[in-house]
């Protein structure tokens, strides 16, 4: 029994702990066999994960894995796909290093707003401070940071533009995803767009506007707007304004990580239009 239970212990930690790796593959669309741009890979809780490039390729270390653990490859317009972590490994090695996504369909009530009186609210934070500052919290692909957009109306509110206000950026331009969960009692639910939305920004400072009047964008409760980190730029530095005593922001490490309370509200806000 003693030269067993050494042994034992080897076996029971193999089963709970993966050899560290890295896995490369691709994600393609399951009819067109076309790169899916941008989709995120991340195993659930672990703050593990990565977005694929324009070419769908992606590389995703899984030092973090355990055996038991869950994968998810998502992307919006797309039927996510969960795997458990030896699974996926398996269906890169059987499927030629790809992944393939079903294109989703989704029926939507189109909500429209009447030509009827109407009022325009700014839900979010506008601080524009350069003083008091925030960031991503890696540089991780998948990195996001957000603020609530308090929305508290009796009918839904048009989304025109959400804007972002960057106090200090070190780089020449960058590129992100912008996205908007639903949120309710401290929690974060699913994305609530239709299609992805990306946007760019170049210079020193200011503020990134992005206009989605004729996105038809529809909110009637609480939800979280976020730039996600979907490109490597390398170890540079983009911080946006921030305060305290502002609507709440949130953060996680990258694509499909724990979501964490950011200690200041960032400069993150929508415009948005209701019927009176």
């Amino acid at each position: 029994m003693k030269k067993l239970f050494p042994t034992f212990l080897v076996a029971l930690f193999y089963s709970l702990s993966l050899q560290a790796q890295t896995l490369q593959g691709r994600i393609l669309d399951a009819q067109t066999k076309q790169p899916v741009e941008f989709a995120s890979i991340g195993i659930l809780h672990r703050d593990a994960g990565t977005v694929a490039n324009e070419h769908g390729n992606f590389v995703l270390n899984t030092e973090k894995a355990r055996s038991g653990d869950t994968l998810k490859v998502s992307m919006l317009g797309y039927e996510s796909r969960l795997f458990s972590v030896p699974d996926f490994e398996s269906k890169l090695t059987q499927g030629n290093g790809t992944i393939l996504l079903q294109p989703q369909t989704r029926n939507l009530q189109e909500v429209v707003i009447k030509p009827r009186k109407t009022k325009t609210i700014t839900a979010g934070n506008t601080t524009d401070s350069k003083f008091m500052s925030a960031g991503f919290t890696s540089n991780d692909l998948g990195s996001e940071v957000g603020t609530v957009l308090r929305y508290n109306k009796k009918k839904p509110g048009k989304v025109e533009n959400v804007n972002f206000n960057i106090a200090n950026n070190s780089y020449n331009n960058v590129f992100f995803r912008v996205n908007m969960y639903a949120f309710k009692d401290g929690k974060i639910g699913e994305n609530l767009l239709k299609e992805p939305l990306y946007t760019d920004f170049s210079g020193d400072f200011g503020t990134l506007t992005l206009d989605l009047s004729d996105k038809n964008i529809y909110i009637d409760s609480d939800c979280l707007l976020t730039l996600e980190w979907i490109k490597d730029y390398g170890q540079r530095g983009l911080y946006f304004s921030a305060g305290f005593f502002n609507s709440d922001s949130y953060g996680r490490k990258t694509s499909h990580g724990n979501w964490f309370e950011v200690p200041a509200g960032l400069g993150f806000w929508a415009t948005v239009v209701h019927e009176k």
